[in-house]
Parts: C-alpha cells; structure tokens; sequence
C-alpha cells in the first residue's frame, strides 16, 4: 500500500497544512486571547505531526524513537489546558479560573512525568510506524485529557445552542466540529501505546480536522480570514518592492525604486489601519445590536409583567371600590339612618373619589385587553346620532352646571349606519365630550356629524373653547400615560390613559381618531373617522379583536 512506502507523507501534509492555518489565525487575530490560545493549539498539533514524522523514519533506533514521542507527549500535554482556556475565554466563563489553573498545573507535573519510563518505555513496531508503550501515569493523563476536553465541547455546544445570531452558530459549531475532531485524532493517537495499530485512521482524522478549520477561514471567515489575505498580500508587495531598490541597475533607479517603496509601505500602513479600524467598527456595532436585542426582550419581559400586574391588581381593585361607593350611596340615601347636613359633603367626596377610581381600574383593565388581544367587541349597525344623542344627554346636566353651552347638529335625512360596538363607542365619546367639559371654563361644546361621500366615511366632530393644546404636545397626546402639560392648570385629575385607549378601540373599529388646536386658549376639535355601513342590518356577533 502507498502509506505503508510513504508512511510519513500523511502526517507531514497534514502538519503543513494546520501549520498554514496555526499562522494566519495569529497573525489576524494577535490581539485577541481566544485567537492567540486556538493558534497555540494549532501550534501543538503541527509539533506533533512534524515529529511523528520524524519518530518514523527512525524506528529502528528504539531508545531514539522514544525520545522523540516524549517531545511529542510535550506538544500532547499541553494541549487539554490550552484549549480549556481557549474555551473560557471563548465562551466568556468568569468562573474557571480555578479550573484553568489546575489544568495548567496537571500540565507541569505531567511535564515532569513524561521523562521517565512511568508514562511511557519501549517501543510497539508496526508496518507503517512504530510508538511508545503506555505506563501507569499515561493512563493517568488519559483521564485528565477526556475531562478537560469534554468540558470544552459542552461549553461550545452550549454557546451553539444559546446563541441567536445565525452568522454565530457557525462559527460555534464549526469549532465545535474542529475541536470534536481533534480529539478523535487524540483518541486514535493513543491507540498505538497500547499495541494497536490506528495510524491511518489518526492522520486521515487530523486531515479531516484541518479542512474544517480550513473551510471555516475561508469560506465563512473564521478569524477573519479576508484580512489577514489582505495583510499578507500588502506584505508581499513590501518585500517585492524593497529587493526592487537592490536589484536595480542604476543609481538613479535605486533612488526611485527607493520611493516607490516608501509610498507602497505608507499606503499599506494607511489601507491596514483602515480595514482594522472598520473591522473594530463592525464588531463594537454587532456587539451594540447583540446588547440592543437582547435589552429590547428584557424590556418586552417586563412589560409582559407589568401588563399581567396591572390586570391582576385592577380586578383585585374592583371589589372593594365597588363596595365603597355601594355604602356611601346608601348612607347618602339614608338608608342607615338619617345623615346630618355637616356630612353631606364628605360623602359626597367619597362617591365623587370612588367613582374617579373606578373609571381609572377600568382604563388599566382596557389596557391590558388591548395589549394581550382580549378586547371583545360586539359589531352590530347603529346610528351614530342615535349614539351621541344618548350620550349628551347624560351629560348635559354637567355641562349646564357649568354654564356651558352643549350641542349637537346631525341630519337624519342622511345614512348615519356604522357598525361598531355601542357600549364601546358610547364610552369613547362619552370620554371625548366629558373631556371638553371639564376642559373649558366658559363658551360652548359643538358637535356635529358630517359624512364624506366618495370616501363613504363619518366624520364626528367635537370642538370646544377650551384650554386648547401646544402644538408640540398634539403628536404625543394619544400615547399611554400622556397628558397636555396644562391640563393640570384646568384641576383636572386624570390617568393620560383615555385618548390612548379611545384610538386603540377605533383602530378595531377601522376608524380613526384625531385632534386640532389653533394653540393654548383657543380651544380644541376633536375628529372621529369611521367607515359608513351599507347594510340596513347586520347579524350581531362577537368579534375578538387580535
């Protein structure tokens, strides 16, 4: 067979190979740890195919082949602590320090060890090699080995697993296919100590693990690869023209080759430190956008749980609001007893509070079916007049007491039909008009009823001569937890919550909702857009609006 003429040809290839990968992978990536330790294990495992080289084709002087698989064993130690820490570093693992100091320190005292004929002594020959015999402390390393590597492959495994960037997963996993290799290639390695003859199944794995590593440089750029190329070249053209200056002919050419060569050196050293400081860029943005993602599902956890807290405590809430208000209408109607004039007022308070509370838990309730999908609306054809006329009229006796002037136009010679859901649009602009009312001091709410034929939409407008509202201040007036900055200014207690829901429920309603204010003082128009229906009428069912 060819490996058994040539039993030396595999290992040599190979070592060449890992050696190639082993100086590219430093030279990119000097200033990295997890760089500088995978191109010490390159290094290792370059020694050892070199040697083993060397080891056969001197088998026939045993006392020489052995020392040669000692230096061999040197390279071998090393390797179990060297990857460990690669993978702690690699893996960002604070916590095995004590762990990598006693990889190392196993190491030296293996170091030590493998000297003397207690880790290996004579010599097993075969048709393509020889190798040293195992002893006692070489079945000692063996367990250190299988410990240190096994962690390492689990620590990669786990990175792979954890890991959602999918440019990262490759990377993970081809280490991990390299590593995994390698320690195959162990494995088989030391088969020959113990008189079995696995040599080509060793250097047909190392080959293997080589051109994985091989392929992960080059084809998804594993240590970034395309720089070093680049790095490389420049180089080359640095050395080429700087024989140019020797070889020259003349003086004269000297001198210009000379400054070509100052020039090629200036504009290499300008073109490196562009790419690494892009490369720098590129990985602080990718390590910024991991930070942001990984803020940003922290940030959507949290408000999961704040939407399921404020659910919880507003149902919590309902019970005993419900029961205050409850008492202090039956003390208030004299249901206990009659109640002296001095306590009028107090009870009064009491109710007013409690119902303010009320309005407030179910906003937050509002809220949290909005944000979870829950919201349930029952769609059915209504006149929207019919609606409005309901709503006004609850409300006028607050307006009047007030002094302020409440009216609505809307012609009933026109279709007016939308469908919506009437206990949902009775409370969106029942909030609307409840809101210009106490928002205006003096003067008039007008509302009217519009529709815009060729649109075939309902524009429901509600203006009043009010506080009015900054301009600055309209964009953001229909976020959650958002109130004008004088809304304070008019006494006016209040969530920021309404404006918020009432979109949120004409969205559903594939409506919309808008304000208008000429500025502070001049009052404020509130518009409510929503499709016209066509249908006389409609079978009513419930919908869940997702």
């Amino acid at each position: 067979m060819f490996f058994d003429t040539y039993p030396y040809l595999f290992p040599f290839v190979t070592g060449v190979f890992t050696s190639f990968a082993g100086v590219v992978i430093l030279f990119r990536g000097w200033k990295l740890p997890q760089a500088r330790f995978f191109a010490l294990f390159t290094f290792a495992l370059t020694m050892w195919l070199f040697l083993t080289t060397f080891m056969i084709n001197n088998c026939e002087n045993a006392e020489f082949a052995v020392m040669v698989d000692r230096v061999i064993y040197f390279f071998a130690i090393a390797v179990p602590a060297v990857i460990f820490h690669f993978s702690s570093i690699y893996s960002e693992n604070k916590k095995r320090k004590s762990l990598v100091i006693l990889a190392y320190t196993l190491m030296v005292i293996f170091w030590f060890f493998v000297w003397s004929p207690y880790f290996i002594d004579g010599l097993n020959h075969f048709s393509n090699g020889c190798h040293s015999q195992a002893r006692i402390l070489h079945h000692v390393y063996l367990v250190y080995f299988g410990f240190f590597s096994t962690i390492v492959l689990f620590d990669i495994l786990t990175l792979f697993r954890n890991e959602t960037s999918h440019p990262k997963r490759i990377q993970h996993i081809l280490i991990f296919f390299v590593l995994f290799a390698n320690e195959l290639v162990a494995i088989s390695g030391f088969l020959p100590a113990y008189n079995v003859n696995s040599s080509l199944v060793t250097y047909s794995l190392s080959f293997f693990a080589t051109t994985i590593l091989m392929y992960a440089m080059f084809r998804h750029n594993l240590f970034e690869l395309k720089v070093v190329a680049m790095n490389v070249f420049i180089g080359l053209v640095v050395v080429a023209s700087f024989i140019q200056v020797f070889i020259a002919d003349t003086p004269v050419l000297q001198v210009v080759n000379g400054l070509v060569f100052i020039v090629i050196v200036f504009l290499g050293f300008l073109v490196t430190k562009n790419v690494r400081e892009e490369i720098q860029s590129r990985q602080k943005g990718e390590k910024l956008a991991r930070y942001l993602a990984n803020a940003n599902a922290r940030l959507r956890e949290l408000d999961k749980q704040k939407t399921d807290f404020v659910s919880i405590a507003s149902h919590q809430l309902r019970s005993p609001i419900a029961a205050i208000k409850g008492y202090a209408s039956l003390v208030s109607d004299g249901t206990y007893g009659e109640v002296p004039a001095t306590l009028f007022e107090p009870i009064h308070r009491i109710l007013e509070s409690g119902q303010r509370i009320g309005i407030m838990v179910d906003d937050f309730l509002n809220i949290t079916r909005i944000e979870q999908g829950r919201m349930i609306y029952n769609m059915v054809p209504q006149n929207i007049c019919k609606i409005l006329e309901t709503v006004i009229e609850e409300l006028r006796v607050v307006a009047e007491e007030k002094g302020l002037s409440l009216h609505m136009t809307c012609d009933n010679k026109k279709n007016y039909l939308v469908k919506v859901d009437e206990g949902k649009m009775k409370q969106i602009f029942s909030n609307l008009i409840d809101n210009s009312i106490k928002y205006t001091q003096t003067g008039s709410i007008m509302i009217s009823v519009t529709t815009l034929d060729p649109e075939h939409k309902m524009l429901v407008k509600i203006k009043d001569t009010g506080i009015g509202i900054a301009s600055e201040e309209i964009q953001n007036l229909f976020q959650k937890f958002n109130r004008a900055s004088n809304a304070n200014d008019a006494n006016v207690l209040g969530t920021g919550l309404g404006l918020y829901i009432a979109r949120e429920i004409m969205k559903a309603h594939e409506g919309w909702i808008n304000v208008e204010s000429e500025g502070v003082g001049k009052g404020s128009t509130f518009t409510v857009e929503l499709p016209v229906c066509e249908e006389k009428s409609v079978p009513s069912k419930e919908e869940k609006h997702n």
